[in-house]
């Protein structure tokens, strides 16, 4: 599946900022990210599960809490798609997973796929929720997408962010399934602000003037 797309554009709090905005197309998240630079992974390459794997891009995935018996096959990726599971109370899948990017962003977007269900099912959210960055304040995904499946991106230039987070919504022992292709980053291009030549002037000037005033009253 590649880029996926849907129209529909939300707001949501998060920590460090008021709004982030999360826009469910490639279009929109390039048209928020206002010309910063990107990377993408493709996945084209399996990597071999584990509790903690590291993409080709340098993001690092990483299962946490619950059962991690199983962290081979639900923290991988296969066939040209990233695959999780977690599970709602960890009886038989870690809890959480965390993508760390190895440096802040400003935007994070993917196109997601359903695993055996992103969705709510009869008498449970069997869904899976994600954070940006605190880990604490949690989104539903499906919510967020409109649908099972789709593009979904969160940009917040304002509040650069390191982490994403997903969990399953569900609070029984049921997993919560998904995955991820066409992984793109929009970084944090903050650069330093150079010190005008005139500053570098004055100040040279005035440590001349002390080192003469020194010497002066040394000599007297």
């Amino acid at each position: 599946m590649k880029h996926l797309t849907a129209v529909a554009v939300i707001l949501f709090a998060s920590a460090g900022q008021a709004v982030a905005v999360t826009v469910t197309s490639l279009g929109d998240f390039n048209a928020a990210i206002a010309g910063a630079s990107t990377s993408t992974e493709t996945f084209d390459n399996d990597i071999p599960g584990g509790v903690s794997i590291t993409f080709e891009n340098g993001t690092t995935s990483t299962l946490s809490g619950g059962s991690l018996q199983f962290a081979a096959f639900g923290n991988a990726v296969t066939g040209g798609v990233f695959q999780s599971v977690v599970d709602g109370d960890g009886n038989s899948r870690p809890l959480l997973l965390t993508l760390d990017f190895g440096a802040p962003v400003i935007g994070f977007g993917a196109d997601f796929t359903s695993g055996v269900s992103l969705g709510v099912q009869v008498g449970d959210n069997g869904g899976i929720e994600f954070s940006v960055d605190d880990g604490v304040t949690f989104f539903d995904l499906t919510d967020a997408l409109g649908a099972s499946e789709g593009f979904l991106g969160v940009v917040d230039p304002m509040a650069p962010f390191q982490t994403v987070q997903f969990r399953s919504s569900s609070v029984f022992s049921r997993e919560g399934s998904f995955g991820i292709d066409n992984l793109v980053l929009a970084h944090s291009d903050i650069a330093a602000v150079p010190v005008p030549a005139s500053a570098l002037l004055l100040a040279s000037a005035l440590g001349g003037l002390g080192l003469v005033r020194r010497r002066a009253l040394t000599r007297g």
